[in-house]
């Protein structure tokens, strides 16, 4: 399993973006995102070396902080926790736990009807980063997640390429597109993005 680059940047980071920080001597964005990428891989290979049971990934609101604590818990203090604070995106904080729970209903739901599963794998990964239940680190949680469900499938992994997400212009504009025609309730665009990009390796 080939991970993705992580995504370049030597300006400083601001004491405000550092609020919760566990490692120290943390000065520019590109040592900050080493170390989450590091964390990041740990939990990628515990979730995609092999194809995980239901057991291990249940996709139930309790593993989905869980997986978010996997994956950022080396880093911010604050990983796995719900935010206390509102955002320019994502539900009221006061909706987020109700928001997570009604996910593991859609999520049944969307295993009955016998949806396609790069369908579902879309589903799940928009229907998190609406929510948007965390501090920071959501859109890679939410990729992730979608990941696991494929892989759980024994189905192609999606290679996303998120030096390119973080920083980039032409592919960003177009992901963040698919997510707003699927918060208007059309998932096709982001299922072919999806799609275009499951199975690649660079």
């Amino acid at each position: 399993m080939k991970m993705p680059k992580i995504p370049q940047g030597a300006a400083p980071v601001g004491e405000d973006d550092l609020d919760g920080l566990i490692p120290s001597g943390v000065k520019t964005r590109e040592q900050l995102n080493a170390l989450e990428f590091s964390n990041i891989n740990e939990a990628a290979l515990k979730y995609l070396t092999q194809p995980p049971s239901e057991k291990k990934a249940p996709f139930t609101a309790l593993w989905l902080k869980e997986l978010h604590r996997e994956m950022f818990g080396a880093v911010w203090e604050w990983a796995g926790q719900f935010r206390t604070t509102e955002l320019s995106v994502g539900v009221p904080v006061h909706k987020i736990s109700q928001e997570i729970k009604q996910f593991e209903g859609d999520y049944e739901t969307w295993l009955k009807e016998k949806m396609r599963q790069s369908e579902i794998a879309a589903r799940i990964h928009h229907k998190l980063v609406w929510i948007h239940p965390f501090r920071n680190g959501n859109g890679r949680w939410a990729r992730l997640a979608a990941n696991i469900f494929l892989m759980q499938k024994r189905k192609p992994l999606i290679f996303w390429p998120e030096d390119e997400i973080f920083i980039g212009k032409t592919f960003r504009r177009e992901y963040i597109k698919t997510l707003h025609k699927a918060d208007q309730g059309d998932i096709q665009e982001l299922t072919a993005l999806q799609e275009k990009l499951a199975g690649k390796t660079e």
